[in-house]
């Protein structure tokens, strides 16, 4: 298992779009299974599970991420897990999770590079 959070400012739907695309477009291995939304008053929030295959192993690694914020003040958390292989591959999946969650790092600092108006 591996995880990820932090703070940062944007515009919750435009940070939420680039997640997505970042990570079921770009790479065919990841796809989007299933999410939720919600919302009371400004504060917004949006879970999101990725799932990625790897074919080598006949292994899936999932990846869920929250996405939490008011106004311009985000909050994401992502936790990876791998699936249900047994003891002895789990080693190896953890760097699998890992590559998933730089994937993600990637992808947001890309967006922070990104100049806002």
């Amino acid at each position: 298992m591996a995880k990820f959070e932090c703070s940062l400012k944007g515009d919750f739907d435009a940070v939420l779009r680039i997640i997505e695309h970042g990570l079921s477009n770009v790479d065919n291995s990841i796809s989007y299974d299933d999410g939720s939304d919600f919302q009371t008053g400004q504060f917004r929030c949006a879970v999101r599970v990725f799932e990625k295959f790897n074919s080598y192993r006949n292994g899936v690694v999932n990846m869920n991420i929250m996405l939490a914020g008011e106004g311009d003040n985000l909050f994401l958390s992502a936790i990876t897990s791998g699936g249900s292989e047994i003891l002895l591959f789990q080693g190896s999946f953890e760097s699998r999770e890992n590559k998933l969650i730089d994937r993600l790092k990637k992808i947001l600092e890309e967006y922070e590079k990104v100049p806002r108006q």
